[in-house]
Order: structure tokens, then C-alpha cells, then sequence
């Protein structure tokens, strides 16, 4: 794939098979019916962070850097919806099971970004999927958020534009895992 020049604003991460984005749009438009406002992220957008790149105009080294990460396919279990409480309206959620294979699927890709000069956020790793910011809700009722399981068989280089006032994110470079 060839590589655009510039900067990109890029990251790194885990997609969702078609059957999960239609489970988590369904939650999405449950959490949606009890807002009374809310950023809610388009289903296309949905993904699990492995890391944070932001603008880069290196984005051949992290290409290269996601090349070299390895890895086996596994399998992935989503559950739960919770949030983060913030001032101008709560971030909203679909929580990940803990997974050891995850967990070293994000250290590997942490590892080979930084080995080729990329500063990473120093935070934790707390894998989820984002289902709506700046939500403000009309009640308190639980989102019904069922255990929803995917197969993890790619990770992507992914980049994030703004067009036309909303935010889209594309791949720039998908490796395989075993």
C-alpha cells in the first residue's frame, strides 16, 4: 500500500466484525432513544485502540511498525456498557473481557512503534469501544449490553479525517495475524 505524504493522524487498532458493529450499533441506538443529547460515533468508526500515534508525517514507519508486529488470530468477547464521567456530558462505552491475548497484541504494537521513535500515550491500557460522546441522558436506565464475540484475525494502521464536519476513520495498513 502506498503511503500518502503529510500528516496523517493516525492509530493503531483492533475492527469488529460486521456481526459486532450490528450488535454494537443496537446498543448505540438504545443509549441514543434515552439521550437527550449526545456525539455519537458513527458504526463504521467503531474500533479497539491498541495505540495512539496522533499527526505523524512518518506514517511509512508506522506502517513498517505494524508489518512487524505477530501475533495469532484469537477470539474476543465485548460486554457491558459504562462510561466516563465528564463535565460537558459522560463518554460512553462497550466494555472488552479481559484477554491475555489483547493484552499482548497491545504491548507487541506499543513495542514496535516505539522502537521506531514514536511517543506513545504513558496510560493504561483500557480497551473498549466507543459508542457516543458528550451524552447527556434523559434517565438512568441500563443499556442492555449483551456479550457480543469476534474473532481478532487483523489489526490496522488506521487514519482520522475530518470531512465535511464529521470524523472518518480509513485504513491505511492492515496486517494480518496468524
Amino acid at each position: 500500500m502506498r503511503m500518502e505524504k503529510g500528516k496523517l493522524r493516525l492509530f493503531a487498532a483492533v475492527l469488529p466484525d460486521e456481526a459486532a458493529v450490528g450488535a454494537l450499533a443496537c446498543a448505540a441506538r438504545e443509549l441514543r432513544a434515552d439521550s437527550v443529547r449526545g456525539n455519537f460515533v458513527v458504526p463504521d468508526n467503531y474500533h479497539v485502540t491498541l495505540a495512539f500515534i496522533g499527526e505523524t508525517e512518518r506514517s511509512e514507519r508506522a506502517a513498517e511498525a505494524l508489518r512487524a508486529v505477530e501475533a495469532d488470530a484469537f477470539a474476543l468477547t465485548l460486554a457491558g456498557v459504562g462510561k466516563f464521567s465528564r463535565t460537558r456530558g459522560d463518554t460512553y462505552w462497550y466494555g472488552v473481557r479481559r484477554s491475555a491475548a489483547l493484552e499482548a497484541l497491545y504491548a507487541r504494537t506499543q513495542a514496535e512503534l516505539t522502537a521506531r521513535g514514536f511517543e506513545l500515550e504513558a496510560r493504561g491500557f483500557r480497551p473498549h469501544v466507543t459508542l457516543a460522546r458528550d451524552v447527556i441522558r434523559k434517565s438512568n436506565k441500563e443499556i442492555q449490553a449483551p456479550e457480543i464475540g469476534f474473532k481478532v484475525s487483523a489489526i490496522a494502521l488506521m487514519r482520522s479525517d475530518r470531512i465535511d464536519g464529521r470524523l472518518i476513520y480509513s485504513p491505511v495498513e492492515i496486517k494480518e495475524l496468524h
